[in-house]
């Protein structure tokens, strides 16, 4: 699980972009620099430019993470993505992730055949305003472990990007915040590191409604419980963290 120590902004005319380092903030701003020359060189020779998730490390702000005794088999941190929202990111504790437009029951049985077929697995799944996140229980698994990228996401027909990410960061990732528009309110124009003091004020003042909004809503909800029920004590306590962020069992509607 990487979150980059420095981050620098870039220029090259009217082309901007941000770019990390482990080592220093100078070399941050080079990286951002050389990169911002060329996507500028790219995007006027005509290439389109597509941001999806990113294939390098995530730019978000770090607000809480795994404190003393944890250890790296299980450590995790909690952060604020892109549009505002907060995210648990684990090293080892297995989130699936599964969008789908329809009742969750076919993703339910894959799940369940998974379990049927792999003794000592089990899962809580919850649904989601838009699928279903399947949490492992039983074990700790890395998410470059094959089996996980060439067996359990394309069972359980997880979204190519979710997997992406993990690869990408070496870690899980769910969303315990509802997404700001399905509270009625826009996403932050504002993003961390701020660019100056006066945009880090305007996204208090944005999180502040957001607080306000997002809480008359539930970001999931259990649904089921599969397998033999097999949770690991050093996994109990972030699923409680998880299970009281996202409101589970608040019978609020999700967002």
């Amino acid at each position: 699980m990487h979150f980059a120590k420095y981050w620098a902004l870039g220029s090259s005319g009217k082309y901007k972009c941000w770019r990390s380092s482990d080592v220093s903030e100078s070399d941050a701003r080079a990286k951002a620099a050389a990169d911002a020359v060329t996507i500028g060189g790219k995007v006027d020779g005509g290439v389109r430019w597509k941001y999806g998730y990113p294939d390098r490390a995530v730019r978000e702000e770090v607000l809480q993470q795994a404190a003393g005794g944890a250890g790296p088999e299980i450590a995790w941190a909690v952060t604020r993505n892109a549009y505002g929202c907060d995210v648990l990111n684990t090293s080892r504790m297995v989130f699936v992730d599964v969008d789908h437009d329809g009742p969750p029951q076919r993703h339910l049985d894959q799940a369940q055949r998974w379990a049927d077929s792999h003794p000592g697995w089990c899962f809580r799944a919850y649904k989601t305003k838009a699928g279903l996140r399947l949490l492992a229980t039983h074990a700790l698994v890395r998410p470059d472990d094959p089996l996980v990228v060439k067996d359990l996401f394309p069972a359980l027909g997880t979204d190519a990007l979710y997997a992406r990410l993990c690869k990408t960061q070496g870690s899980y990732r769910a969303r315990l915040t509802p997404k700001p528009w399905r509270c009625g309110i826009n996403a932050p124009r504002m993003r961390w590191p701020w660019s100056d003091a006066g945009a880090e004020e305007r996204f208090r003042d944005w999180h502040g409604q957001y607080q306000q909004a997002s809480g008359k809503y539930a970001t999931c909800e259990l649904v089921a419980e599969i397998g033999p029920h097999s949770v690991l004590p050093e996994i109990a306590p972030v699923i409680a963290l998880h299970d009281r962020a996202t409101r589970v069992g608040s019978g609020l509607p999700l967002a």
